[in-house]
């Protein structure tokens, strides 16, 4: 896994465990990156292309919910690499 979409994984659980929601769309999630300070740390742009990249390798599930409607759902394979990435940093013993 990428740096970039290591970030990008801690911003999306930040945003659900904020909402106290399982999935998420761009449009949500680029408002709380706005509100949070990521651009510090992170372009949009890159945000947008690990999202796809994670759905490719089914890390999120890519829900379309109509023709321009699309949600990403966390699922137990993404808590799993978010666990370890807190194990890995010293927040979990």
């Amino acid at each position: 896994m990428t740096p970039s979409e290591l970030r990008t994984l801690l911003l999306i659980k930040d945003y659900l465990d904020s909402r106290g929601r399982s999935c998420f769309t761009y449009r949500g999630l680029r408002a709380h990156y706005a509100r949070r300070g990521f651009y510090r740390d992170l372009e949009w742009h890159t945000v947008e292309r690990a999202i796809r990249e994670l759905a490719r390798r089914e890390i999120l599930l890519r829900v379309e919910k109509s023709r321009k409607k699309v949600i990403f759902c966390w699922t137990d394979k993404a808590e799993q690499i978010y666990r370890k990435a807190l194990e890995q940093m010293g927040y979990v013993s």
